[in-house]
Formats: structure tokens, sequence, C-alpha cells
């Protein structure tokens, strides 16, 4: 008699080996085109970031003489095949920690410039801004005013904070 010795797997045995390994190289390209969608919208919001920057800068380069109010410029820029709508947006206030108009003879204080950009099919956006102030024209040009917002750890406002300033000498 001869024993006959069978090696090698089963049908059954391939089956599951081939569906689990079908399963495990699915999870990993999912995880990997995740990552790649992520990698690409932070890319495309970045640009959009530094397309706001760019035509903010653009607006404070002009220096506060030539800003006005209301003023308002709209661009589509296309960036690797991306089209981005730039909108910017100059806006004037009335700083009331230096008094109101008309007892404040200057009637608005700084201009905001208001930077956004839309993209992409969801119109997704971002905004930014920037505050230009002008040369010194209050009539004490040795005394100013610092304007804090205290905030908690969650970002709300606390309106009752108690905050000191003190001037220290300067030891040269």
């Amino acid at each position: 008699k001869v024993k006959c010795q069978k090696s090698g797997f089963t049908i059954i045995e391939a089956l599951v080996f081939l569906f689990i390994f079908t399963v495990s190289v699915l999870s990993f390209y999912q995880a990997f085109n995740v990552g790649m969608n992520y990698a690409i919208e932070s890319k495309k919001k970045l640009q959009a970031i530094t397309l706001a920057n760019e035509q903010i800068e653009k607006m404070r380069n002009l220096g506060y003489e030539n800003l006005s109010d209301g003023t308002t410029e709209n661009v589509q820029i296309i960036r690797s095949g991306i089209t981005y709508k730039v909108t910017t947006r100059i806006t004037n206030f009335d700083d009331d920690g230096d008094g109101e108009y008309p007892a404040d003879e200057i009637s608005w204080d700084y201009y905001k410039i208001g930077g956004e950009v839309n993209w992409g099919a969801n119109n997704k956006k971002i905004n930014m801004s920037a505050i230009v102030v002008p040369p010194i024209r209050e009539e004490d040009a040795n005394k100013g005013y610092i304007r804090l917002h205290v905030i908690n750890q969650n970002g709300d406002g606390l309106p009752s904070a108690s905050v000191s300033v003190r001037e220290i000498a300067n030891n040269k």
C-alpha cells in the first residue's frame, strides 16, 4: 500500500484568500485616493490664499491716499488649470476709540481691504482682509490707543476682561 499525501490548497481556501486580498487592496486604494483628494484640495486652497494675499498687497501698495471707499475689483485668474474668481473690496471705518465724527475731525480712521476667492464646482471660497492705516494725522502724534479683544480658549469674547498697559523704560 502506498499512502498518498495531498499538498496545496483547496478551492475554498484559495477563494477565501482571494477575497481577503481583494478587500485589503481595495481598502488601501481607497485610503490612497482620499489622501490624494485632500492633497489636491489643500493645494487649491493654498493657491486661493496666495491669490487673495496678492490682490490685497496690490491694493496696499497703492498707498492710503490712493484708496477709496467702495472700490471693488473682480478678476478671474487661471493657475494650474483651475479658474479662481478674485474679488477685492475696500471699505472705510471710523474707529470710535478716538471719538466719533464730528468730534473726531477724521470721519474714518482706516481702510479695510477684503479679498474673497471662489473656485471649483462646489463654489469653495476663502476670505482674507487687511487693515490700512493713514499716516499719522491726529493732533497729538505722541499719543495713541490700543484696542484689544480678549477671548477664552473657545474663541468667545470676554467683555469684562481687565487689561493694563504699562510703559517700560528703555535702558540703553
